[in-house]
């Protein structure tokens, strides 16, 4: 039986990554937790594995159980709450479709901005979810270069 990382990095091969990164915008993850991560660049998925609108990263931390990041980078336009919540809730759908409910006990949408994000999107954002598996689920907001650690808690 194969597990959830072999499944996910046989199907995904192509759409595979070494960096989390978006106009000039980054997310750190130290040496040590990248061998326990598998990022996909959606991106590189195909039309039909990923049509229409798309997040820029899953990203899977294999850790006792699997966590799980939707990843929105915004490297220019920071204003765009709506723009944001289609693309995490693009992701959390291929999630959902390419695993079971029991396969993925923790899943975060992040968005990472670079610029400066006002008091009026930040409370926009604060104020909206995104559904997973019936779940609502808080976004957060993060600048560009938060490490691996800023956006998955330790006790999770």
């Amino acid at each position: 039986m194969t597990t959830l990382r072999e499944r996910i990095e046989k199907r995904y091969k192509d759409s595979l990554a070494t960096k989390c990164e978006k106009d000039k915008c980054t997310l750190k993850i130290d040496a040590k937790a990248r061998h326990s991560c598998t990022v996909i660049d959606c991106d590189k998925c195909t039309a039909s594995e990923f049509p229409g609108k798309r997040c820029d990263y899953l990203l899977f931390y294999w850790g006792i159980k699997p966590k799980v990041c939707i990843l929105e980078f915004e490297g220019t336009s920071i204003n765009k709450v709506s723009e944001w919540i289609e693309q995490l809730e693009a992701g959390l759908s291929l999630l959902e479709r390419i695993t079971t409910p029991n396969e993925v006990p923790y899943c975060r949408p992040v968005v990472l901005h670079r610029k400066g994000v006002n008091a009026i999107t930040i409370k926009a954002i604060q104020n909206r979810r995104v559904i997973f598996r019936g779940e609502r689920l808080l976004i957060l907001l993060k600048k560009c270069g938060a490490t691996l650690s800023d956006i998955i808690p330790k006790n999770t």
